[in-house]
């Protein structure tokens, strides 16, 4: 017990001198999982404040209980910010161990007959051992469903609108779960149709929350690609500050614009498991609708370096993760080398075929002059549909031009 509670003072220390763990450890430790009153307390409020995006340190988290105040400044000289998801496997894995003895010895000075009693231990077994599940059963399925569609009938749409008429008019929408992968040659238009999606998106009176993980580009580059949507002003002309002064009043009113808009950009972020930190992160402080990866051939699984093999990891791994935090993932892509020479016409991604398919929409750019064809290839849950964009202001747009 002495043993349990060193490791749970330990992360709470830990927890203290980096927050951010607490996008993992939140998905290991229960508080429920503490012997200490004084680190389940602890824990609880490091995890409040965390979720409501304040700060969490010694001084917040006394703050709000102060006879926690020795305990934590104990545990703060105990903690470290190296091996946290360890220390917090160690928390969970003894009030494992408790539980299955406890129950166990209950079991055991319990006066029910001997078969019921190895049953007993069967149950708690598989209790404490198996992954916690959605209830499965058709009644339980059927009532969740019944929320999902009064959810979608009051807000008056399946999904979160994409604000192409042309998508709307057949229920193709960005809906919980699903992934969208769009791929293109290289320097056909994949980032500036991107662009387009997401400023259509923050467009919206009611503006959905969003992520975008930028591989590519800078975070300077993207706002600049953001500001010269809205403005119709060149985009490199507004990265310059070579603006004139009707130019710098449009570009302020957006950028005030901006400031108000549940919007998330990473330029800093290509590893794997660093992504899906940043959305389990987005999605316990708030929550996350629409996450964007530009491109996904930039991203990088560790300890992995074959192509192929990375490719179909991170495929299966945004599709779980679109799933678990109840988003949709729209994921950049470069096509096939025969896609690209023209050699096939399939849905084809470059790295792994697994791309094509976890995607529930597959979309392939083709761009000829400043026009550029927007292709649905694959939709899982509908109909296939083309159509014709058009470059305009200055190229820093894309607008529907007529169906093909």
């Amino acid at each position: 017990m002495d043993i349990a509670k060193e490791a749970e003072k330990t992360l709470i220390g830990s927890i203290l001198l980096k927050p951010d763990c607490l996008t993992s450890v939140s998905s290991i430790v229960k508080p429920e999982d503490f012997f200490c009153q004084n680190a389940r307390q602890s824990y609880l409020i490091a995890l409040s404040l965390w979720k409501q995006k304040k700060t969490v340190n010694l001084v917040s988290v006394a703050t709000q209980e102060k006879n926690l105040a020795s305990y934590l400044a104990s545990a703060m000289s105990e903690g470290s910010e190296i091996g946290v998801s360890y220390t917090a496997s160690t928390v969970a894995q003894y009030a494992k161990e408790h539980r299955l003895n406890k129950g166990l010895e209950e079991i055991r000075s319990s006066q029910l007959p001997i078969s019921d009693r190895l049953d007993s231990m069967l149950r708690l077994y598989r209790a404490e051992m198996s992954v916690e599940h959605k209830n499965p059963r058709i009644s339980a399925v059927l009532d969740r469903y019944e929320k999902y569609v009064k959810r979608n009938k009051n807000r008056g749409t399946l999904g979160i609108p994409t604000g192409f008429s042309f998508l709307e008019g057949k229920y193709i929408q960005y809906c919980p779960g699903h992934v969208w992968v769009m791929g293109a040659y290289t320097s056909v238009g994949k980032t500036a149709m991107a662009v387009q999606k997401l400023c259509n998106l923050l467009a919206m009176d009611q503006c959905p929350k969003i992520v975008f993980i930028s591989v590519e580009m800078t975070e300077e580059q993207m706002i600049s690609r953001i500001l010269g949507n809205f403005t119709g002003i060149y985009s490199k002309k507004i990265e310059a500050g070579n603006l004139e002064q009707h130019e710098e009043e449009r570009v302020a009113e957006y950028k005030k614009l901006l400031k108000d808009k549940p919007l998330l950009i990473y330029d800093d972020v290509s590893e794997l498991s660093h992504i899906e930190n940043v959305f389990r992160k987005a999605d316990l402080q708030g929550g996350v609708d629409i996450g964007f990866i530009d491109y996904i051939q930039n991203c990088r699984v560790n300890g992995i370096h074959k192509e192929y093999q990375a490719g179909a990891i991170l495929a299966k791994s945004f599709q779980q993760l679109a799933k678990e935090v109840r988003c949709t993932l729209i994921c950049l892509s470069q096509v096939s080398n025969d896609v690209g020479r023209g050699n096939t016409d399939q849905l084809e991604f470059k790295g792994a075929g697994e791309w094509a398919a976890v995607t529930d929409v597959g979309i392939h750019l083709k761009k000829k002059d400043n026009e550029v064809k927007y292709l649905i290839k694959k939709n899982r849950h509908g109909p296939l549909h083309s159509h014709m964009f058009k470059y305009s202001k200055n190229w820093s747009s894309l607008h529907p031009m007529y169906e093909l």
